[in-house]
């Protein structure tokens, strides 16, 4: 089988994998209380990037589990946040924020950001 038939069948295995956790996630959330419902539920978001990433270290694929990381942080800011004020947007088209969430929100996007350029940048010099 060529590579790309084998990474299509290995991300469409991992779809009912990350639904089976989801409903796990909210049973679990539903029969204790909001915190650790929460947590459980922040714990096993991540279940599919940690199997890759496992997987990638026992194959010594490191660029694999840096990639796999950056992709879902930059999805998880990114595209949470503007498909939320999109859909916010379509809904009502007058929309109040909370302030200091907002504020909040933009600040760990920024942190993010140069948590991703700084390192690139200094990769690229010669030192």
């Amino acid at each position: 089988m060529g590579d790309s038939v084998i990474f299509l069948l290995s991300f469409t295995a991992l779809i009912p994998l990350a639904a089976i956790l989801s409903d796990l996630t909210e049973d679990v959330a539903l029969r204790t209380n909001t915190a650790i419902g929460a947590l459980i539920n922040v714990t096993f978001g991540n279940a599919t990037e940690i199997i890759i990433s496992i997987a990638a270290l026992r194959a010594e694929k490191y660029a694999i589990i840096t990639n796999t990381y950056i992709g879902s942080s930059l999805g998880n800011m990114l595209l949470v946040l503007g498909s939320s004020l999109l859909i916010a947007g379509y809904n009502n088209p007058l929309s109040t924020y909370n302030v200091h969430a907002a504020q909040i929100y933009m600040s760990s996007l920024m942190l993010a950001s140069f948590a991703f350029i700084i390192p690139s940048a200094f990769s690229t010099l010669n030192l």
